[in-house]
């Protein structure tokens, strides 16, 4: 106890050597301490006191301030909204009575061909009752002369299309919208001129660039509607897409976003990785022309395998070479929920469509894929061919544009005998030729699934049209066949013709730009008068001088 500050000792008038002080000394000091921390407490709580009245006057301020410039900003929106609905009624109305002159344009010629109907068909009938067989042949060039020019001209006559006025080009009255919705940052941010519209309530379509690169983020963070993006052309600064990245994984309603043209600059991977594995209602997601290369499939495929997702992935014009093509073939084998693939112009040769086929053989998830703008050589056709025999899941099946020829459709032909989920096949824009149509033709006298054919621009000729009429014949189950661009001419249609005869399921037939002139006209009207399909057959006829319908220059 003698070692202690204050010990029993201490009331002895002798101690026993050691330490000690007295009872009043150390009372002095305790009070002097806790005088001086309760001093500090309460300067403390003064201060606190004192930020807690100037933060109140500085939150009644900024409350005043964001209430003017929403009434501000409101008054601005509505006179802009008054004056665009002026603009849209007027323009409205401008469009339906134009719309109207071409309907009464439309109708007046159909009256003229009515009248011009009813005036043959009585000489026709006179003909009959009178039996002047003379008089009869006489008027036969003339009859076929009008039949003939009577179908030229009802084809070259186009239905008027109603007008449909486009409210997304109206860039201001979207940006204002915009501002309007997020105007705590978006106006602080915003530059001058920036280029970035809205193309609807639901849909963000912008260029982005570091000048509204906020204002874009800003409505990614906040605009709950938002479902679609695009971002065409970009040149914005790595810490820039880092900004946009990051917005994105918090966006919780994104489905569609198509980044095309990005300048790859710092961790652009990186960041593009970060989105697909925070963003999870993401359904289809395009990257064209972004020069993914390697490193870039290496990223997706250690994300896309565990996305349940993602739909649709669009991969055109990448340069992915054969280690890109492996990592993409992983993807293909984990992942549950892409059904569309889409590859073009990457220069792929047999060993990466060897890599691709070998994943669609085992893929149960995929139901269309598109390789397109790269060249199926033998090999490659091979490839693809055993894949199809043994895949079960793929319906649609795009390889225009490859320079397949002669051989390598008759290995795909081949495999339609045996696929069994192969209802669409567009080998567009190739050089099949007669050959290779016969070979298809081959094809579909055994093929029980497939409703959609696509050959245009594929070299064909009246023999090749030949053996396609003889498959037609037989065939129960194509129900779209489209031939534009090719050569078939009077001759092939011939062939085309008979078979319609007696088919009874094909309901498209395009035969555009294939220089037909009347006898091919008059050999399908005769075709189409026996056709006892249930459904309207619908015939595309385009001739020598007429133009190209661009509607199905895809097929």
């Amino acid at each position: 106890m003698c070692e202690t500050l204050i010990c029993r000792d201490c009331i002895l008038f002798e101690h026993k050597n050691h330490d000690y002080v007295f009872v009043h000394d150390v009372i002095d000091e305790l009070k002097t301490k806790f005088d001086n921390n309760f001093q500090l407490i309460q300067s403390i709580l003064n201060h606190g006191f004192k930020q807690v009245e100037t933060l109140n006057i500085e939150v009644n301020h900024v409350k005043q301030i964001n209430q003017t410039r929403i009434n501000e900003l409101a008054k601005t929106i509505r006179q802009i909204i008054d004056d665009y609905e002026k603009t849209v009624i007027e323009q409205i109305e401008e469009n339906t009575n134009g719309d109207k002159k071409q309907i009464a344009e439309y109708e007046k010629h159909l009256q003229n061909q009515q009248q011009n109907l009813n005036m043959r068909r009585a000489l026709y009938k006179t003909l009959k009752l009178t039996h002047n067989h003379t008089r009869f042949l006489q008027l036969k060039q003339e009859l076929l002369g009008y039949i003939n020019k009577a179908c030229v001209d009802l084809d070259r006559l186009k239905l008027p299309v109603a007008t449909n006025w486009n409210i997304d080009d109206f860039n201001k009255l979207k940006e204002n919208i915009l501002q309007f919705e997020h105007v705590d940052e978006a106006t602080q941010h915003q530059s001058g001129d920036p280029s970035k519209k809205i193309q609807s309530k639901h849909y963000l379509s912008c260029e982005v660039s570091n000048d509204n690169i906020n204002v874009v983020i800003d409505a990614l963070r906040n605009n709950k509607p938002l479902t679609k993006l695009t971002i065409d052309g970009s040149e914005i600064e790595d810490d820039a897409f880092q900004q946009l990245a990051h917005a994105l994984k918090f966006n919780e309603t994104l489905q569609t976003l198509n980044l095309n043209n990005y300048r790859r600059n710092g961790n652009y991977l990186e960041h593009l990785s970060e989105i697909l594995q925070q963003t999870k209602t993401l359904t289809s997601l395009c990257l064209e022309k972004n020069n993914m290369e390697d490193d870039g499939m290496y990223y997706l495929a250690n994300i896309l395998p565990y996305n349940t997702t993602l739909i649709r992935l669009d991969l055109y014009n990448n340069n992915i070479g054969c280690k890109g093509i492996e990592h993409l073939a992983d993807v293909l084998r984990q992942n549950k929920s892409l059904e569309i693939l889409c590859l073009s112009d990457d220069e792929l040769g047999d060993t990466e469509i060897l890599i691709l086929a070998n994943a669609l053989r085992c893929n149960k998830t995929l139901t269309a894929f598109t390789f397109c703008n790269d060249q199926i050589k033998t090999n490659g056709a091979k490839y693809l061919a055993n894949a199809l025999r043994h895949n079960k899941t793929l319906t649609t099946l795009v390889l225009g544009k490859n320079d397949i020829e002669v051989e390598e459709t008759k290995q795909l032909a081949d495999a339609l005998r045996y696929n069994i989920t192969l209802n669409m096949l567009v080998l567009s824009t190739n050089n099949i030729g007669d050959d290779g149509a016969q070979f298809l033709s081959d094809a579909l006298r055994h093929n029980n699934v497939l409703t959609t054919l696509g050959l245009s621009n594929n070299q064909i000729k009246a023999e090749g049209a030949d053996h396609l009429g003889n498959a037609l014949r037989e065939n129960q189950k194509l129900t779209t066949l489209i031939l534009s661009k090719n050569e078939i001419q009077d001759d092939g249609i011939r062939y085309i013709a008979e078979a319609l005869k007696y088919n009874n399921t094909l309901t498209v037939l395009i035969l555009s730009m294939n220089d037909i002139k009347e006898n091919g006209v008059m050999y399908l009207c005769e075709a189409l008068q026996m056709n006892y399909v249930s459904q309207y057959t619908v015939v595309f006829l385009f001739f020598k001088y007429s133009h190209y319908d661009k509607r199905h220059s895809q097929l």
